[in-house]
């Protein structure tokens, strides 16, 4: 949600992996069952993981109310401004609506906008939990958000929904969790041990998720809320947030870029990307081209807009 003041490569490489996983997202999602199924697999981790990043490069700081409010009110001119721009070129029937929905994958920036504003409530939590009361919070966020949500998503839970509704809990308590998950990291690091552990669970959530996608063919199988996406979120964060490497140092320099990254691939996608390989199976090879070039136009236009002073805070 907001670079940090003083950069960490680390921090910036994940914010580079994971927008790189966002456009396979969405590239295979216009592939054949089987390299869909693959690619959403391995690259689901990546809105998890941009949610635990703005916690860890938040949750540790004093933010008075005022900064908040700008920096929320900051991220949603970005929306209605680059929702503009999706809608002159896709001209819908009701212009006011989808300025004010966005496009589809815009869902993202109001979330972002939403744990803005109640981050001073959940720095004060971060800052003055120990560990065992951090960890209580989050098994709870992690029960509710992700499993009990996996649950009723699938339908087969009338009852459980009924109760639920009685307690009013937000049905969006994921990205909280994984919100203060980031928070958590940055306040207690991974022990050796621990990062082995998440490695080896993420891996089997990478499989599972692709066994779950292949034979369900359900949006639960690729819900970002799933405890197999979670674990593959987790187990990415934990490698490349405690990795010391060249090539950590090289994807980091990418960083600033990846906001313009998000707001403009659907764009690229959809109107150079796809039809410069319709001619192409809904192969691997597709999906591979589609979003190696989606990534490579967005990557340079974002760094042409943040060449010029009146545009590059818009991206």
């Amino acid at each position: 949600m907001s670079p940090a003041k003083s950069r960490n490569s680390n921090i910036d490489a994940l914010r580079v992996i994971a927008a790189l996983g966002v456009v396979f997202i969405h590239a295979a999602s216009y592939a054949d069952i089987l390299p869909f199924a693959l690619f959403n697999a391995i690259t689901r981790f990546s809105v998890p993981v941009f949610f635990m990043i703005s916690g860890y490069c938040m949750l540790d700081k004093d933010y008075p109310v005022k900064n908040i409010l700008s920096k929320a009110l900051r991220f949603f001119l970005i929306l209605l401004g680059w929702s503009a721009v999706y809608c002159v070129i896709s001209r819908p029937e009701n212009f006011v609506k989808e300025l004010l929905l966005g496009p589809v994958h815009f869902w993202y920036l109001y979330t972002a906008i939403a744990l803005y504003l109640i981050t001073p409530m959940l720095s004060v939590f971060c800052k003055n939990a120990d560990r065992q009361t951090y960890r209580y919070m989050l098994a709870l966020l992690f029960i509710s958000g992700c499993i009990i949500n996996v649950m009723l998503m699938t339908a087969r839970f009338p009852l459980l929904d009924e109760i639920l509704q009685k307690t009013k809990i937000w049905a969006q308590t994921g990205f909280i969790f994984c919100y203060l998950l980031g928070g958590y990291f940055k306040k207690f690091s991974f022990s050796k041990r621990e990062r082995f552990v998440w490695v080896t669970i993420g891996l089997i959530g990478v499989v599972a998720s692709f066994f779950a996608i292949l034979f369900t063919k359900s949006d639960i199988a690729i819900s970002f809320y799933s405890p197999a996406v979670t674990a593959s979120a987790i187990a990415v964060f934990a490698v490349v947030q405690t990795a010391s490497n060249k090539f950590i140092q090289k994807v980091s320099v990418l960083a600033p870029y990846t906001l313009g990254i998000y707001i403009l691939h659907i764009l690229i996608l959809n109107y150079v990307s796809q039809p410069l390989f319709s001619f192409m199976q809904k192969g691997f090879v597709y999906v591979l081209a589609n979003a190696v070039v989606t990534f490579a136009i967005s990557l340079g236009i974002s760094y042409i807009l943040k060449k010029i002073p009146i545009l590059k805070k818009t991206i």
